[in-house]
């Protein structure tokens, strides 16, 4: 049972991203150092495909999900199929770096820690979320809603200024 249970944690120890608009970067970012391959860190991004993710429970195909310009990008207008990215491999114990991106209003989120089990149905529903909002989002007004902050749980333990929206994108 404890296995199980560990296998359970790490499965989902990586959740990713909620559906609007996340990126992780996959150009010169997304290359690991001599330093940092010794210390035992791994790319979660190839930067240019989706290989190594799979959907929340793995119910679906995902669609709205791909590889753009050295990007993993979800287009939340999109309609053809939706839902939370979750890491191939297991992990425990981990630093997670991550560069993101939205677009004016945007709205999305890392899940870090969660069970991905069919009894619960949504990746939300049993782990933190690590919030990514545009602060022109409605949103953010609520502390505990802000980048940075665990959504609903705890504020930014050191706020600081995001970087505006990226130029020529909107969310509709």
């Amino acid at each position: 049972m404890k296995n199980k249970i560990t296998k359970s944690i790490a499965a989902a120890a990586i959740v990713g991203l909620a559906i609007t608009c996340l990126a992780f970067r996959g150009d010169q970012n997304n290359i690991l150092s001599k330093t940092e391959r010794a210390n035992g860190w791994q790319l979660l991004f190839d930067g240019h495909s989706t290989a190594g993710w799979h959907l929340y429970n793995g119910t679906a195909q995902f669609t709205v999900w791909k590889a753009k310009d050295g990007a993993l990008v979800c287009d939340p207008q999109d309609k053809s199929g939706a839902g939370d990215l979750v890491t191939d491999q297991e992990f425990k114990n981990f630093d997670l770096k991550f560069d993101w991106k939205l677009p004016k209003g945007g709205n999305s989120g890392v899940f870090v820690n969660v069970l991905e089990r069919k009894d619960i149905p949504a990746a939300w529903a049993s782990g933190p979320e690590y919030q990514l909002l545009d602060n022109s989002n409605p949103d953010f007004a609520k502390p505990q809603s802000r980048s940075g902050c665990l959504y609903g749980l705890a504020p930014q333990k050191a706020p600081v200024k995001t970087k505006p929206a990226i130029p020529g994108t909107i969310q509709k």
